[in-house]
């Protein structure tokens, strides 16, 4: 029976020691999963803030880009409003020719009437 107890106590004794590293490998696994939600958070967190960044650095561009483009349309608009002014004056000046022309013709044919 005292072989029996001591085989009882052996086993019992290697079954804690089993549980130990098992309960060890648990915590450690716990920790890592800490620091892992931890990291995850830190990443969410810094690109998060690098999205903010970007967004602030692109408004001025944005704000810029905007400006150029106005400034772009208005200057087109100003030479395409100055190009039909000098085409309106030009079929002016020569609808004005071509009715002195007419007038001209026609005093010519009267006077050789």
């Amino acid at each position: 029976a005292p072989e029996a107890v001591v085989i009882v106590e052996t086993a019992a004794d290697e079954t804690l020691a089993h549980v130990g590293a098992i309960a060890e490998q648990a915590e450690l696994a716990a920790r890592r999963a800490d620091i892992l939600r931890g990291e995850e958070k830190s990443k969410a967190e810094a690109i998060r803030q690098a999205a903010e960044e970007a967004e602030a650095a692109v408004e001025p561009l944005r704000s810029e880009l905007e400006s150029n483009l106005m400034f772009q349309a208005q200057t087109l608009l100003a030479k395409a409003e100055a190009y039909q002014s000098e085409h309106t004056t030009r079929n002016i000046r020569a609808m004005a020719q071509a009715e002195a022309a007419a007038e001209l013709r026609k005093a010519r044919f009267e006077k050789s009437r």
